[in-house]
């Protein structure tokens, strides 16, 4: 795998999970939300999530 096809996959990832956050933050409450419900909104694993992100919190604190 190149360099740029693995920078591709990495922000379309990011993208997803910042996406599938927002959808959910808007749906309900921030502290209802899971890592696993985020993962799943996004369709990346949560083995994925945790690749890039320590928590839930973190994903936020990037995304906002």
């Amino acid at each position: 795998m190149t360099q740029s096809t693995r920078n591709l996959r990495i922000k379309r990832t990011h993208k997803l999970l910042r996406t599938a956050l927002m959808d959910l933050i808007e749906e309900r409450a921030f502290d209802a939300l899971t890592v696993g419900e985020i993962a799943e909104r996004a369709m990346v694993s949560r083995a994925g999530f945790y690749r890039y992100y320590q928590d839930k919190y973190e994903l936020v604190e990037q995304t906002l």
